[in-house]
């Protein structure tokens, strides 16, 4: 059985990310042949070719990227129970591994990061930005420990266990200096002719905004920028021709220093739940309950804000 043979699963690996037999019995330290006899031995136990030759060398079969997929998730969960140990022995420093999208890194991470390692010195912290399925992706894939998401329609609970922390708003935004900032609201028509910078098409916040408009009858604005950057969409916004749409927590430094100003849109509330997220299928480590615990106390004292007490997950 597989389960009895990491130590071939882990070969196995190395060869995929190394793309040669050659290279990765160099980097394992074993020889060739040594190596290509594992690799043999892994077939017959699954009973597919997993690995073929081209010129560029060696890569994973249809059967092969399946069985590395799931292998990377095996190991990455024996890593993570290693970390549960030794945090729970003492022992070790332990790691919290964040992804979120650009809003939350902007206006909340530092607030709650900051606490977070003076009160926990030895815990190291990675951050990852990203859209929301990236973050997702990630989250299954057991490559960070935490995702903190807005987008509900996405999130799979069956997989992930997902914790509403917080109420946020999403507002039109123009520059001090535009036309719409004395106004301080308006109504949907209004916003028809004005020259929009807006996140791709494909992007679920994108969706909404032109969901928005169709069900006032109205076709979605027609953006003269598209663009995944939220840096972009704010420079170009505070260049003062374009208009944009974005998260509060996105635009709340710049409206506090007087370069943008949020404008209200008659008859309308663009609200989004923000979710803190963790994989079901592992136990959560104590370094990232203790996480958890610091957002959400930092988020409760934000307006509009809901936070809950964290509940633990533990193995069975």
């Amino acid at each position: 059985m597989l389960t009895q043979d990491l130590q071939r699963l882990q070969q196995f690996l190395r060869v995929v990310d190394c793309g040669s037999i050659g290279r990765a019995a160099v980097t394992l330290r074993i020889s060739q042949p040594a190596l290509s006899k594992s690799l043999q031995r892994l077939e017959e136990v699954v009973g597919v070719k997993l690995l073929e030759r081209s010129r560029r060398g060696i890569s994973p079969t249809v059967f092969g990227q399946t069985l590395a997929a799931h292998a990377r998730i095996i190991f990455a969960e024996v890593k993570s129970a290693e970390a549960e140990i030794e945090a729970l022995r003492g022992t070790g420093a332990g790691r919290v591994r964040i992804g979120a999208g650009p809003s939350i890194i902007d206006q909340v991470l530092p607030g709650v990061i900051e606490p977070f390692c003076l009160e926990q010195p030895d815990v190291r912290v990675a951050v990852r930005e990203g859209l929301v399925e990236d973050l997702l992706a990630a989250l299954a894939d057991t490559e960070i420990d935490i995702a903190i998401v807005s987008n509900s329609r996405g999130l799979d609970r069956e997989r992930f266990v997902c914790q509403p922390v917080l109420q946020d708003d999403l507002t039109v935004v123009v520059a001090a200096g535009h036309p719409l900032a004395a106004r301080r609201h308006c109504s949907l028509q209004d916003l028809l002719d004005q020259r929009w910078v807006l996140p791709d098409r494909d992007e679920p916040v994108r969706q909404r905004f032109d969901d928005v408009f169709r069900a006032a009858g109205l076709p979605p604005p027609t953006p003269t920028v598209e663009t995944s950057s939220v840096i972009c969409m704010k420079s170009l916004v505070r260049s003062g021709g374009f208009i944009t749409w974005l998260p509060r927590l996105l635009a709340e430094h710049d409206h506090r220093a007087g370069l943008l100003v949020p404008i209200a849109v008659d008859e309308v509330s663009w609200e989004r739940q923000v979710y803190v997220c963790w994989r079901r299928s592992s136990s959560l480590l104590p370094a990232c309950a203790k996480f958890i615990a610091t957002l959400c106390q930092s988020f409760s004292t934000r307006a509009p804000a809901r936070a809950a007490p964290v509940k633990r997950r533990t193995r069975s």
